[in-house]
């Protein structure tokens, strides 16, 4: 399509084009992190692109196509070093589109929204006079469109012929049991007596199916996830899924109705480049029956390879992602232990989700993050080469948990913080959505209503298990006191010194003082059936008001 169809912006020259600035008293991530991996960074030289070398050849950029949740931290890493373009798949609602870490400043090198056409696209992003290097999905929704953007890109990407089963929860167990793979039982169904087809088959089959789990064969989290414990329960669950939208703003075409695996729950963060899996972290999930309903996240703790069972779970996992064709980019794959060895929950072909606020713990614990690790990859081949394979905890320990609301109403009172802060392995707090005195509190049930977390890093087991174990004791007796919500919905839910006193990015992340660092969503402007470019003069508040915690 010719170039009149397109609005497109040219975008002014960085004051800088090797340098992005960060935050004051917002250090690299490795320079809060271990000795061992604590180096100089390499100065990005001049490169030379069509026979053109010094300040008239293009300048080197990374695309991150939807950096929302984790994905605009990794995108803010990219900045340190280089230009970085956002290309948006398509429209986000804002809750979904400003899902970032308070605190976190980014500054567009451009700002493109795709409309429909992926050359137009393509046509824009070499409009913006920027060499792409390295093009990204920062969230669920960008992993198909980044895969075949980056392959019209000329840059390392996943094969898109295995996009869908990327994507597609029902699709990736079938690829996994394909090759030769341990994998779930499952259905997926569009009609409701698929579903019964299947459940008269596996009732011949004499193995028990109930307890079940339904879920949105695509969505994020643990959005429209349920146990089912009977046929009707089922059924009903069914029909509130199909044909509903879930919280990415999809509708919910088919549902994967799968067994209920029994065992612990881990997660699995890796970074690939050039098809070599590196593991860069280890988690174990605390997910509990709470409020009704079965998976209420209460946390997450960081393993060692070299404790058990990290290395069935390597091993597996490796196989599970090349069985799924994933050669470059982060991913990770949530995994349960059975009775009888690994199952394979999910796989996202993206950064682990949680707007990125665990981060700070595999930074003190390990010396790097996942996000950390990607830049390397893309900017800095023997940084990338010193990254070991697996994660070691030598010195220090780390653990997210999450703050569970048992009620619901307006918060009165948020109670036990001092004593959490004042906890030997306490790092950092964040409480979702500004929340404070005179705020609406829901009742915990999934991701989406986790009011926030609680970061902790400690130089011994021994001392992060005592403070996770008063942790616990301290939610069951609960953290927010509330009275019956008021009728005004115009009152305001915002507490400035208590907003003042939450933890921002610049405070998970320094030790350093400094002042906070400014959040900033640049705008883009739509035109039907074309592609937007857009890059503001400097940057523009933005409202975050999300609770995505899980994208």
């Amino acid at each position: 399509m010719s170039a009149s169809h397109n609005k497109i912006v040219r975008p002014e020259e960085h004051e800088s084009d090797n340098e992005v600035k960060t935050p004051q008293g917002l250090p690299s991530s490795r320079t809060l992190s271990q000795p061992q991996h604590q180096r100089s960074r390499v100065q990005r030289q001049p490169v030379e692109v069509d026979g053109q070398q010094g300040d008239d050849a293009r300048k080197q950029a990374v695309v991150v196509v939807d950096p929302m949740s984790t994905g605009a931290v990794l995108a803010y890493e990219f900045m340190k070093r280089m230009p970085c373009i956002r290309v948006l798949s398509r429209d986000f609602p804002p809750a979904i589109a400003n899902c970032v870490l308070p605190g976190l400043k980014l500054d567009w090198a451009a700002d493109i929204r795709h409309n429909g056409d992926i050359r137009e696209t393509v046509e824009a992003l070499h409009s913006t006079g920027y060499h792409i290097v390295s093009s990204v999905a920062g969230c669920e929704t960008g992993v198909e469109f980044n895969d075949e953007l980056a392959q019209l890109l000329d840059v390392p990407h996943n094969d898109p012929q295995f996009s869908l089963c990327r994507r597609n929860k029902y699709e990736m167990v079938e690829r996994i049991r394909e090759c030769g793979i341990r994998a779930m039982r499952q259905l997926k169904a569009s009609e409701w007596s698929q579903v019964e087809a299947f459940l008269r088959q596996q009732e011949g089959s004499g193995i028990p199916f109930f307890p079940a789990v339904i879920k949105p064969v695509q969505s994020s989290g643990t959005d429209g996830v349920y146990l089912c414990a009977s046929r009707d329960e089922l059924q009903r669950r069914f029909h509130e899924l199909v044909g509903h939208e879930n919280m990415l703003g999809e509708v919910n075409e088919a549902v994967v109705v799968q067994e209920y695996l029994r065992g612990r729950e881990y997660v699995v963060d890796t970074v690939t480049h050039n098809g070599h899996h590196k593991v860069v972290a280890l988690w174990c999930y605390d997910k509990r029956p709470a409020n009704g309903v079965h998976f209420v996240y209460f946390g997450l703790k960081l393993i060692s390879a070299d404790e058990e069972p990290a290395q069935v779970l390597i091993n597996y996992t490796k196989s599970v992602l090349d069985a799924l064709h994933i050669s470059e980019g982060p991913g990770h794959c949530e995994v349960i232990l059975t009775d009888n060895g690994p199952v394979m929950v999910e796989v996202g072909a993206r950064p682990h989700g949680g707007e990125g606020a665990w981060l700070p713990i595999p930074n003190r614990c390990l010396g790097y993050n996942m996000c950390s690790v990607m830049v390397d990859a893309v900017m800095d081949e023997q940084a990338w080469n010193d990254i070991p394979d697996v994660p070691l905890l030598t010195t220090h320990f780390g653990a997210e948990l999450c703050f569970v609301s048992f009620t619901e109403g307006r918060i009165k009172a948020i109670r036990h913080l001092p004593e959490v802060t004042s906890m030997k392995s306490y790092l950092s707090h964040t409480l979702w959505n500004d929340l404070s005195v005179g705020s609406a509190l829901s009742r915990t049930v999934d991701l989406m209503s986790v009011p926030g977390s609680v970061m902790f890093v400690s130089e011994g087991k021994e001392q992060l298990d005592r403070d996770m174990k008063r942790f616990h004791q301290l939610n069951e007796e609960g953290f927010f006191e509330v009275e019956e919500a008021e009728s005004d919905e115009g009152k305001s839910s915002a507490d400035p010194q208590t907003q003042d006193e939450a933890c921002d990015y610049d405070r998970r992340n320094s030790t350093g003082q400094g002042e906070k660092p400014h959040l900033a969503t640049p705008a883009v402007s739509a035109q039907p059936g074309s592609v937007t470019v857009s890059t503001p003069s400097g940057p523009a508040a933005a409202s975050n008001q999300s609770s995505i915690y899980f994208l």
